[in-house]
Formats: structure tokens, sequence, C-alpha cells
């Protein structure tokens, strides 16, 4: 396995170049002189998740129709740090959480 280096510039002045180099190894990309980014052939990322699939992938596999899955509606939850740690919740969504019992403030009450 290769691995190649290559500064952001370099990336831009020749993209063909550097998709090349990922096929033979990790490009690393260096942005102010620093590895910023890496650059992986697909096999090489293939390798590297198991193979697992896309998000996509994994929602459209058969049988999940099957499921009950009930997302929780985030705005009617209060955020977890508050209720843990007796903090107040600062929105303009005062009924989505006044069943909580976490404080509330709205700062757009008064203007």
């Amino acid at each position: 396995m290769t691995v190649t280096t290559v500064t952001s510039r370099e990336l831009n002045r020749d993209v063909a170049r550097v998709k090349r180099a990922a096929k033979a190894g990790p490009v690393f990309i260096t942005d102010r002189g620093r590895p910023a980014y890496v650059l992986l052939g697909i096999e090489d990322y293939r390798r590297l998740t198991g193979g697992r699939g896309s998000l996509l992938d994994a929602l459209s596999m058969p049988g999940l129709a099957d499921i009950d899955f009930k997302p929780a509606r985030a705005h009617r939850e209060p955020p977890a740090k508050a209720v843990v740690h007796g903090m107040m919740v600062v929105t303009g969504n005062i009924a989505g959480f006044e069943a909580t019992g976490v404080r509330l403030v709205n700062p757009w009450a008064d203007i």
C-alpha cells in the first residue's frame, strides 16, 4: 500500500492525479502543512467500514415495513440537560414544553 501526501493546492490543481493515487492507497491532504483529510479508494473504505452499506441501503432493507418505529418528536421533549440539572429552556414554543415541568422563558413574549 502506497501512502501519498498532497497539499490542498495540489489537489485543486490535479484532481485526476490524486484520484489515481487513492487507488494505490490513502492520500493525506494537508491544509497549511497539517493533515486535514484522507482520500480513500472505495475498496479501502469498504474494508475499513466492514462493508456496511449506506444509510439509504439500511433503510431500504426488506422487512423494515414490518417494524413499528415511531421516533420521538424532539420539540415535544425537554432537553435532557435542562431536566437533569434544573436549568431553564429558552424557547418561543412554550406550549410545546409546558407539560414537562421544566422552567421556561420566552424571550419574544414582550416584543
